[in-house]
C-alpha cells in the first residue's frame, strides 16, 4: 500500500510538470449569450476634528452579454442593463430610501444597451453608446434643471461612461496573460497615474496558480497608490496607499471569467483644498475598504 501511494503521489507530480504551457483566450462564437453579475461593497472611514465617520455603499449590478460579430480576433457585445442598485448607509445607520434623481436614472437603464469591442486576450479596444446612454437618460428625468441635468449626466459619465468602462476594464483584461503560461508563472502589470480615486496607479502580480481540466485559477497581489499632487477633485488633494488582492476563475472552453473576487485597502488621507480660509490646508484622515465580486454565467 505504501508503494502504490508513492507510485500514485509520483504520477501526480510528473503529470503537473508535463503539463504544458497554454495562451489564455476568450472562445465565444456570434450570438452567444452571458450575464454578468457585480456585487461591490466599501467603507470610507473618515476622521475630522478627532471626529470618525463611516460611509457604507453596496452597489449591485445584472448586465447581459450577446456577442454581436466575431471579426478574427476581436468580439463585439451588446451590453444591456438588466438591473443597478445603490444603498448607502452613513454610520451604521439605515437609510430612508427615498425617490433622487440618482436612483430614478438606475431604474430607467433597465433594458438600455451599448457596445463593446473587446479582444480576446480581454482588452476593451472600443466603448461605444454608454456616454450617450447616460446622456439621454438624465435627459429624460423631470424636476431637472438645466444645471442639475448636466451635473448628473456628468457624474454617470464619469463613473459608468465610454471611458469609465474602458479603464474599469483593465483589473479584468490583466487577468489574461499576454503570453503563453503554465502553472505557477508570473507576470507583472504596472500603471502610472494616481491623480483619480478611480483610477490609481498600479504595480500588480499576476500569477497561474493552477490549470486543471476546466478552468484556469489566476492569483493578483497589487500596491496601489494616489498622489496628493493632482486630484480629481478641486476641493480635496488625495495622498493614499494600500493594496489590491483578487482570485480569479476562468472557464477552458469559453475564456470567460467564471468568477473573480477581490479586495481592497487603502489609507492615507485628503487635504482640503477649497473653502474658509480656516478649512484650506486641514488634512482628513481616511481609510477606504472594499469587496468585488464579479461572476459570469453563460447562458445556454
Amino acid at each position: 500500500m505504501k508503494n502504490l501511494t508513492l507510485l500514485v503521489l509520483t504520477s501526480t507530480i510528473l503529470f503537473a510538470c508535463k503539463t504544458p504551457p497554454e495562451r489564455i483566450l476568450i472562445k465565444l462564437n456570434k450570438g452567444q449569450k452571458y450575464e454578468q453579475r457585480i456585487v461591490l461593497k466599501s467603507t470610507i472611514t473618515q476622521t475630522v476634528s478627532g471626529r470618525k465617520m463611516s460611509t457604507s455603499t453596496t452597489s449591485q449590478g445584472l448586465n447581459r452579454y450577446e456577442v454581436l460579430a466575431v471579426d478574427d480576433s476581436v468580439y463585439t457585445f451588446q451590453v444591456t442593463y438588466q438591473s443597478m442598485k445603490v444603498h448607502i448607509e452613513v454610520d451604521g445607520g439605515p437609510t430612508t430610501q427615498l425617490k433622487t434623481p440618482t436612483t430614478a436614472v438606475l431604474e430607467k437603464l433597465k433594458g438600455q444597451s451599448y457596445q463593446v469591442k473587446v479582444t480576446n486576450t480581454g482588452r476593451i479596444v472600443a466603448v461605444i453608446g454608454a456616454d450617450s446612454l447616460f446622456s439621454k437618460v438624465t435627459a429624460s428625468i423631470a424636476g431637472l434643471t438645466e444645471e442639475m441635468r448636466a451635473k448628473l449626466s456628468q457624474n454617470f459619465i464619469k463613473a459608468y461612461g465610454d471611458s469609465a468602462i474602458k479603464s474599469g476594464n483593465l483589473q479584468y483584461a490583466n487577468i489574461y496573460p499576454q503570453k503563453i503560461v503554465k502553472g505557477g508563472d508570473t507576470w507583472r502589470i504596472q500603471r502610472a497615474g494616481g491623480g483619480d480615486i478611480l483610477s490609481p496607479a498600479i504595480d500588480a502580480i499576476y500569477k497561474m496558480d493552477k490549470i486543471t481540466s476546466h478552468e484556469y485559477l489566476v492569483s493578483m497581489k497589487s500596491n496601489l497608490r494616489l498622489g496628493s499632487d493632482v486630484s480629481s477633485s478641486p476641493l480635496f488633494g488625495l495622498n493614499m496607499s494600500g493594496i489590491m488582492d483578487s482570485k480569479n476563475k476562468i472557464d477552458k472552453e469559453t475564456g470567460l471569467i467564471t468568477e473573480s473576487k477581490i479586495k481592497q485597502d487603502m489609507i492615507g488621507s485628503a487635504t482640503i483644498l477649497a473653502g474658509t480660509p480656516a478649512m484650506i490646508g486641514d488634512s482628513i484622515l481616511m481609510q477606504i475598504k472594499g469587496e468585488t465580486t464579479l461572476i459570469n454565467t453563460l447562458i445556454k
